[in-house]
């Protein structure tokens, strides 16, 4: 190579290799920090630059490391006079949030509230439990206001503290009831006096009114308390995996709450050895009460249920290769085999899904339904359709102590067809709603509408 040519392509080179040393977590020095809250902070944030997978284009960016330097002098500089942490969660929560990664979350108690729950039903907050006395006869009714503020106001708000994948901005209604009427929130948006009181206004027979409630009661988490009472008798939510017969029905029902990282060969066996013996039909797979964990279940699972090898579209897979970008780790069309053509079980598969159907569950619903091996029955589910997942080692941080963990791969739907039709969701076939009607008769409007689809 000329001489001439050589040294402007060394100096490309050189440049090249200094911009990428300039993403470096350790940029956040602690020299920065006046007290230990911004050390804790800028220790978190160096942390989430290094490990997480939304810096960069393929196939999901969420932020650039320039604006998320940006982030980070900002936040650090709120928390300057911060002194507990109560503000400490108020002032760097929003700032995870903007990550849009539901699985990158800090969990802290938000501390007391008002004595009573909510639930959104057709965009409207409605009180669906009471443990304050003073609100007994406000039970069923809407919750329009608190102090004043509207509650449109207060969930733009408090969604700033709920973690969500890009584009499930609905995946927060789990969540935001219980924060809406939390003594956390409230006192932060100068809505509660020095009683811990608020005024509610709700409206009840059509007519508003006004009641003055006490935010001095244990929160309660109305994400797992409400949804287990759209339950009948077979559904109820169970303290683990099970399965069983459905009365009066040649169908198996298999409830699957968890995926823990051993268990699955003995699970799915003993499983479909006990519909072999019962002569099953079909299966329904309850997935509404699974936040994921260790996707060979679903693996397991899906060689139980195909007659031969075959590709199957389920994710590809990224992984974070700082700081130079993501480097592709899996395949999403995966050649399975089935695993025991005795216990092949050639039914009709339907699938159970909730919003709470979230991170290596939705393997499931994407297993199936982009391969046309079954049904998807019940409400969107928690994940979209490109999202992140696998959880980097965690980290304490020093003062605070708090344990936290973020995501250093992204999934992105294998099924191009699918995956362009639906955008950024995972949608069931049949979608379901539940209602205030459902809620006071305990009655599954998914489940039935499973067995419905059956018959």
């Amino acid at each position: 190579m000329p001489t001439q040519l050589r040294t402007p392509l060394l100096i490309m080179v050189l440049l090249v290799f200094l911009t990428s040393c300039t993403s470096n977590p350790n940029i956040y020095k602690n020299t920065d920090a006046e007290n230990p809250y911004q050390k804790d902070f800028l220790m978190l944030a160096g942390y989430i630059r290094k490990n997480h997978a939304g810096f960069y284009m393929t196939p999901l960016q969420t932020i650039s490391f320039h604006d998320y330097d940006e982030q980070v002098a900002t936040t650090t500089q709120r928390l300057k006079n911060v002194s507990n942490a109560s503000d400490f969660y108020y002032e760097i929560a929003p700032f995870i949030t903007s990550l849009q990664d539901g699985h990158t979350r800090i969990n802290i108690s938000v501390g007391k509230s008002m004595g009573i729950g909510a639930w959104w039903f057709d965009n409207k907050l409605i009180i669906t439990s009471v443990t304050d006395p003073l609100a007994a006869d406000i039970l069923y009714s809407e919750i329009v206001a608190v102090s004043g503020r509207p509650v449109e106001d207060i969930e733009k708000t408090a969604n700033q503290f709920i973690p969500a994948d890009m584009g499930q901005d609905d995946y927060k209604k789990m969540y935001s009831p219980d924060l809406m009427l939390s003594n956390f929130l409230l006192l932060h948006l100068g809505l509660m006096n020095e009683r811990e009181e608020v005024e509610l206004t709700v409206v009840q027979n059509d007519e508003k009114r006004n009641i003055t409630l006490a935010c001095t009661f244990p929160s309660a988490s109305s994400a797992y308390a409400i949804p287990a009472r759209f339950r009948n008798d077979t559904t109820e939510i169970k303290p683990s995996n099970t399965y069983a017969i459905i009365p009066d029905s040649n169908s198996l029902y298999v409830q699957l709450n968890s995926l823990p990282q051993s268990g699955y060969s003995e699970f799915w066996h003993e499983a479909f050895a006990f519909a072999r013996k019962n002569k099953a039909a079909s299966l329904i797979l309850d997935l509404r009460n699974n936040s994921g964990g260790n996707s060979i279940w679903c693996n397991e699972f899906l060689s139980y249920i195909i007659d031969k090898p075959r590709d199957l579209y389920v994710y590809d897979g990224w992984k974070s290769n700082y700081p130079h970008g993501n480097v592709k780790v899996s395949k999403g069309l995966w050649h399975m085999v089935p695993i025991n053509g005795e216990l092949s079980f050639a039914g009709k598969i339907v699938v159970l899904t909730s919003r709470q159907t979230f991170s290596s569950a939705t393997f499931f619903i994407v297993a199936i339904k982009d391969n046309n091996l079954g049904i998807v029955i019940g409400d969107q589910v928690g994940n979209g359709s490109i999202r992140y997942g696998f959880m980097s080692d965690p980290i304490t941080l020093p003062y605070t102590k708090i344990k936290f963990a973020t995501t250093h791969y992204i999934w992105a739907r294998a099924n191009k067809e699918m995956l362009a039709r639906e955008g950024a969701s995972i949608l069931p076939n049949i979608r379901v709603y539940e209602t205030i009607e459902n809620l006071k008769s305990g009655t599954d409007p998914v489940y039935e509408k499973a067995i419905e689809y059956l018959e």
